[in-house]
């Protein structure tokens, strides 16, 4: 069985999870500590940030102390994984890679030569 993760405001660097297609979506199921379900402030950033990086349809999952399962998320969806088997989903170990920073374009000038091996820069013109 996965270990729980702790929700924290930043990506986590691994989470356990499961993917599956329901009513048309994908849906990442999330495996979340009880705790996190307790906190519907909380219960959101975590959804709000999963959905910003996997672009897609969210729920959150907690286990109590008997392992019975709680869902967070679309209610279609949460009732719909609420009817299928805990150990039924596909859960797997996801590792999360920070995104690259966006880097901004570099202008062209173009009235330089291409080929030119000792460019010449210019701050512009003062005024």
């Amino acid at each position: 069985m996965p270990a729980e993760v702790p929700a924290i405001a930043a990506m986590p660097a691994w989470f356990h999870g499961a993917t599956i297609r329901l009513y048309g979506a994908d849906v990442l199921v999330v495996l979340v500590g009880a705790w996190v379900l307790a906190k519907p402030s909380e219960s959101q950033q975590v959804v709000g940030a999963f959905r910003a990086r996997f672009r897609r349809t969210i729920v959150l999952v907690a286990r109590d102390c008997r392992g019975v399962p709680t869902y967070y998320g679309p209610a279609a969806i949460a009732r719909a994984l609420h009817t299928l088997p805990f150990d039924a989903l596909s859960w797997q170990r996801y590792l999360v890679r920070k995104p690259p920073p966006p880097l901004l374009p570099i202008p062209i000038d173009p009235h330089s030569d291409p080929t030119d091996s000792n460019p010449r820069w210019s701050l512009g013109s003062r005024p």
